[in-house]
């Protein structure tokens, strides 16, 4: 690994891009959307919904960074396409955090910065192999968006969903999820998992990593989309390498805390 933007080449030399043919493109841009409305998800989970009259263009399982006041930003995934009318992201609040508060007192009409969208751990199309989609807590929001672009453009590659949270009592979104899973044109499996609480019909109980690997074959040709809360995802990451699945088709974005 080098610091391209302080390294100079002492002789001639090969760049070798990651999934050539399939890379994304989208204009780094900063706009403006006015604030739709803040719904309460969960205890400590909620749906800020803006504006999309820039059209902000991004690939499902981007990101993008917004700024609640001069100094003060924090990246969210969207839950959507880019041409809906609408931005949606799932924020987990922090009971003294800085954005928490502020996006707690968010009243509609308020206009807020957005840059992006940003991200690597976006949806490959271009391949016949498996896709596993994989969501902890608030990576229900890019797992729903990754499902909508395969839906979108009608990818026959067969899709295997496992949606994982630590409680019964933190499960949300289950409509917006169903209604993605819906338009899958070769949906094989989808799994809702959770570690503690009262099971009910459709849930399954343990952590993701144990059900993924009570379930899972040898991953040679699949590709993975994982997002969400750091450890069950860096557990799941180090999971899927011991299956076997190659590193160029494992496409993770685990949500670091950075600040409150």
């Amino acid at each position: 690994y080098v610091l391209a933007c302080q390294s100079v080449p002492a002789e001639a030399s090969t760049i070798e891009v990651p999934d050539e043919g399939e890379t994304v493109v989208h204009p780094a841009r900063r706009v403006r959307e006015k604030v739709l409305g803040v719904e309460q998800l969960t205890h400590d989970v909620s749906l800020v919904r803006l504006s999309n009259e820039s059209r902000l263009g991004f690939s499902s399982g981007q990101f993008a960074e917004i700024e609640f006041e001069r100094g003060l930003s924090r990246v969210y995934s969207m839950s959507g396409l880019p041409n809906d009318d609408e931005l949606q992201f799932h924020v987990r609040l922090h009971p003294s955090g800085r954005a928490s508060q502020l996006i707690g007192a968010l009243v509609p009409g308020t206009s807020l910065r957005l840059r992006g969208p940003y991200g690597a751990a976006w949806l490959r199309q271009q391949h016949a192999q498996p896709i596993l989609c994989v969501s902890a807590g608030t990576g229900l929001a890019p797992l729903i968006s990754v499902l909508r672009g395969i839906a979108q453009a009608r990818l026959p590659n067969p899709v295997h969903v496992y949606t994982g949270f630590m409680s019964r009592e933190e499960l949300y979104g289950q409509a917006a999820l169903a209604e993605a899973l819906q338009g899958i044109p070769n949906l094989r499996s989808s799994h809702l998992v959770v570690a503690t609480g009262k099971l009910e019909r459709g849930l399954r109980r343990g952590l993701l990593t144990e059900v993924l690997g009570q379930d899972l074959p040898h991953l040679g040709q699949w590709h993975a989309q994982v997002y969400g809360s750091p450890f069950a995802i860096e557990a799941t990451v180090q999971l899927l390498r011991r299956l076997g699945i190659a590193e160029e088709r494992l496409h993770a974005d685990p949500f670091h805390l950075f600040g409150n």
